[in-house]
């Protein structure tokens, strides 16, 4: 699986593309949510990078799961609220 998702990722940059993925994932979610990039559409780009993420910053539907970082929420000083992304 690690090998595999390694290649599909290798080949995603050749397209200029990227999908955002904690590095925590374990690797069978990492393959599966990778190969789901598969059914979505996306217009070729000659520079720049396209990126697709899966986190919807709602905790409860993430695919991400236990691993998203959005669950690692700090509070600021103000009461509101600021994402720590690990990527």
């Amino acid at each position: 699986m690690k090998l595999v998702s390694s290649a599909f990722k290798k080949m995603m940059r050749s397209w200029n593309l990227q999908c955002l993925l904690p590095k925590s994932l374990p690797p069978d979610l990492e393959y599966k949510l990778l190969i789901r990039m598969l059914n979505r559409k996306f217009n070729p780009q000659h520079s720049g990078i396209v990126q697709f993420a899966y986190c919807t910053m709602n905790t409860n539907t993430c695919l991400l799961e236990r691993y998203c970082t959005c669950l690692k929420q700090t509070k600021s000083e103000n009461g509101g609220s600021f994402l720590e992304s690990k990527i």
